[in-house]
């Protein structure tokens, strides 16, 4: 009896030990699977990030888009505006550029290349004597050939043009002298007063222009009665 109880003890020793094992490899199962299952959720909670990442550039990517094609939109109908107001105006431009021309020879020569274009920036104008740049006669020449269009009645301004200061040193003696001359030859395009043209200077016009009815009037700094309006605006003498 104490032999089979002994064999029993054994028996049963060694199923313990067989469940303690079983135990322990299901314990150690059940931590891996934990560990795989925290991996996968940490994998899907990346992968869920990344979606709404990818989501958020794809709403952009799709607005930009939109605004380009907007924008290629308005480009168009801009173009159009401008193909429609060049057709509008094309005699009035050419007229002012024929005019423009014709100054800017006036001034400096045959040989001048002067031109006026019309972009979505408004007229620009250019000015090349031997390849170089006259900025500094740009705008008088425009000047002039507006005030031509004036005389012309092609536009809504009145024929009166004033020229403050346009000085021999930003011009040249040259040009300067021909600046007189050319706006005098204005007066032989109609038998009466087409337009009136005043110029300020402090620099010596041609002779022939500085006695009536050219010069005007003269006025000097040094003393109040020798002033524009003979007084001093400001208060007393410096």
């Amino acid at each position: 009896m104490i032999s089979e109880g002994e064999h029993r003890l054994k028996h049963l020793r060694k199923e313990e030990d067989e469940l303690a094992a079983q135990i322990v490899a299901m314990d150690e199962k059940s931590k891996k699977a934990g560990k795989d299952r925290r991996l996968e959720w940490s994998t899907a909670q990346r992968l869920v990030f990344k979606v709404s990442e990818y989501q958020g550039s794809l709403d952009r990517i799709i607005a930009l888009n939109t605004e380009l094609k907007n924008l290629a939109n308005s480009d168009e109908l801009a173009s159009n505006s401008e193909a429609k107001y060049r057709s509008l105006h094309s005699d009035t431009l050419s007229r002012v550029q024929e005019l423009f021309s014709y100054v800017c020879k006036g001034l400096l020569g045959n040989q001048v290349k002067a031109s006026l274009t019309l972009s979505g920036q408004g007229l620009q104008a250019d000015v090349e004597v031997g390849g170089m740049a006259m900025e500094s006669l740009k705008a008088i020449a425009f000047d002039l050939a507006t005030l031509l269009m004036s005389i012309e009645g092609r536009t809504m301004l009145p024929a009166f043009l004033v020229h403050d200061s346009p000085r021999e040193a930003d011009l040249g003696e040259a040009i300067y002298h021909r600046l007189f001359k050319l706006v005098r030859s204005f007066e032989r395009l109609g038998d009466d007063p087409l337009f009136q043209y005043i110029i300020t200077t402090t620099s010596r016009p041609p002779d022939d222009y500085c006695k009536m009815p050219f010069l005007v009037a003269e006025f000097q700094g040094s003393n109040a009665e020798e002033r524009l309006l003979r007084q001093n605006l400001g208060g007393s003498a410096t």
